[in-house]
């Protein structure tokens, strides 16, 4: 028997969306149950029939996150890792696991477990992990209120982030991304550009530039009598990425 394909297919639902499902051919057997397995659904739903341009993009961005759990899936099954058919590891409680390692971080893993408990409601299993809850998790942070200390009431941190993100599909192959971001905290400002070219999944490329620019005290300043700020922003990290794929078929 070949080695199992993994193909992405969509299937209607009776509201009116549509869910994405990997279609496992020839079916996977799980080391665990020891049943074969034909189907497994990704928790991603698309827009049926969208009309706003806005839809459109949402539905071409759940879709790449699809296209990217495929591959995940077609490399644990080249590698004979089959955790993820595991059904009872996906009820085991997140929160309780992710408590377990506080005891050995800092005070910022402290925070990050309050606001992710206050986001999923204190309850959250191992399979509600997914991609666009990690996402909602992500703009929740953006705009949650601060925490404030159980004792003092005071705020426990002050940090604000601005991000702006921007991608242009050239067509349905070619798309170019860009990214800015304001770290208050650490006074940076964080660019991120990448052009990526997708013929078929897994025979791409990406072409990648970063830069990190800081705010420093600008030693000139004084020297100047005031006719300059006292700070100027300076490039600190630049970065070029180029990732390059082809698929063979055997």
């Amino acid at each position: 028997m070949g080695t199992t394909k993994v193909t992405l297919r969509q299937r209607l639902l009776p509201s009116g969306k549509i869910t994405l499902y990997f279609d496992f051919y020839p079916p996977l057997r799980d080391p665990h149950s020891r049943k074969y397995v034909r189907h497994e659904y990704l928790g991603i739903y698309l827009v049926n029939k969208p009309r706003f341009q806005s839809d459109k993009d949402a539905n071409k961005e759940k879709i790449a996150q699809a296209e990217a759990i495929r591959s995940e899936r077609e490399l644990a099954i080249i590698r004979g890792q089959y955790d993820f058919l595991d059904k009872t590891k996906l009820k085991m409680d997140f929160l309780a696991y992710f408590k377990t390692k506080l005891d050995t971080k800092d005070q910022k893993w402290i925070r990050v477990y309050d606001h992710f408990s206050n986001y999923c409601g204190g309850v959250c299993k191992m399979g509600d992990i997914t991609v666009p809850f990690c996402e909602g998790f992500r703009e929740y942070l953006l705009n949650a209120k601060q925490l404030k200390h159980p004792d003092s009431g005071q705020k426990l941190y002050d940090v604000s982030l601005f991000r702006l993100k921007g991608t242009y599909q050239f067509t349905r192959h070619l798309y170019l991304r860009g990214i800015v971001q304001y770290d208050s905290s650490q006074k940076q400002v964080v660019s991120d550009i990448l052009a990526s070219l997708t013929l078929i999944p897994e025979t791409v490329l990406h072409i990648g530039y970063g830069a990190v620019r800081e705010r420093q005290e600008d030693p000139l300043a004084n020297r100047l009598d005031g006719l300059r700020s006292s700070t100027v922003w300076r490039s600190i990290k630049r970065s070029f990425f180029f990732k390059a794929g082809y698929r063979f078929r055997f």
